[in-house]
């Protein structure tokens, strides 16, 4: 009051006094206005320190008007499987407001990978990445339970048992027949065990390609002898074919050759070679014995060639003609045998000067021979 005079107006702070209504200091703020109610103010507590709620990029701030804010975890695992990477090999596991877990996944807990039967195939799991799958040489264990008498061969996936050769089969007792032997792996092939002492191997004229690449030689142990088995109009018979006594310090060599030149069409052939190129250009007396005859002849002009083809289709030439070598060898064949007819091909003779130079179609017209076959053991 002002005795006499006009009174003083002073504004009244209504914010020094509870808030000035507005509400806990905590969620709102209260602005004082000149001769008017106070302005009550939600504080978005998410703009300082995302309201308390922890680190932004894990946890989400939501803001409410006078009251506390509510926290809410992020679940980064929903994107991008929260950076861990390919979900086909980690799992992404969510931390609340904390940074994802991640955890690699071991493919080869379940279905052993993809890998394939586990008893053949092993799994290897990598951080991050498809599994390793390495194939098991079951036959590294016990043979692979082949047993003594046969080989164990390994393959992708998976073992076969096959006998060591036809020698085991003959060892075994076993009779003549087709069985699965380890001729440049598993293989069916004839095994002639009643004929010349047995344990012959026969090859189907279809494998005589696949097996270019391996030592045939190599797979003998009776380096001195071959058994040549010939078809026609009599039936079977066989020739057990060795080295003239002037030659026996020369083992007899089996090839698999491809043809070349004349005989191109043919494919490949197994080459029975009696005796080397450096001893055969001689002019000297050649042959072999062909069961238990020696069949002999003069080489006349020094021609090298001292051998025998034997083909799966042909051997792409003809040479009719008549030399007494061919005839003497045919006259000397043993009849009996039944070697299946898918072992059965062409063959040549092919024996310096003077000696033999002819083909499976001569020998049909000399006595009825229309197909051979070379037994090795």
């Amino acid at each position: 009051v002002n005795l006499g005079a006009l009174p003083t107006c002073s504004d009244i702070d209504e914010c020094a006094t509870d808030n000035g209504g507005c509400g806990d200091a905590k969620f709102w703020t209260c602005k004082n206005n000149a001769a008017g109610p106070a302005t009550c103010t939600d504080i978005d507590e998410c703009a300082t320190n995302n309201g308390g709620c922890g680190d932004a990029n894990y946890a989400n701030c939501k803001n409410n008007a006078g009251a506390p804010p509510t926290c809410t975890d992020v679940d980064e695992c929903a994107t991008g499987n929260g950076g861990c990477g390919d979900p086909k090999f980690w799992t992404c596991k969510n931390n609340y407001a904390a940074p994802p877990s991640c955890v690699d996944i071991d493919e080869c807990l379940t279905n052993n990978g993809g890998c394939g039967d586990p008893k053949a195939w092993s799994c290897s799991n990598n951080a991050g990445a498809a599994p390793t799958c390495a194939d098991i040489d079951e036959c590294a264990t016990n043979n692979g339970g082949c047993g003594a008498k046969n080989t164990c061969i390994n393959k992708p996936g998976g073992f076969a048992c096959a006998w060591l050769n036809c020698l085991a089969v003959r060892d075994a007792g076993l009779p003549s027949g087709e069985y699965s032997v380890n001729v440049g792996g598993p293989r069916t092939v004839y095994c002639d065990n009643s004929t010349a002492g047995g344990g012959w191997t026969f090859l189907k004229t279809a494998d005589i390609q696949g097996l270019a690449a391996f030592n045939l030689d190599g797979y003998r142990t009776d380096k001195g002898s071959v058994l040549i088995r010939l078809s026609g109009s009599y039936g079977q018979a066989y020739t057990l074919i060795k080295q003239l006594a002037a030659y026996a310090s020369y083992p007899m060599a089996v090839a698999i050759l491809s043809a070349a030149g004349a005989s191109a069409t043919a494919g490949y052939n197994i080459h029975l070679t009696m005796i080397p190129v450096s001893v055969a250009k001689a002019y000297t007396v050649q042959g072999f014995n062909s069961n238990g005859q020696d069949l002999t002849f003069g080489n006349c002009d020094s021609n090298p060639n001292s051998y025998f083809e034997f083909f799966a289709a042909g051997a792409g030439y003809d040479f009719n003609t008549a030399y007494a070598l061919t005839n003497s060898w045919l006259a000397s064949k043993v009849l009996g045998g039944s070697l299946p007819a898918a072992y059965l091909g062409k063959g040549a003779m092919h024996d310096g000067g003077c000696g033999a130079h002819n083909t499976t179609s001569q020998w049909t017209g000399v006595d009825g021979t229309a197909a051979v076959a070379i037994g090795l053991r």
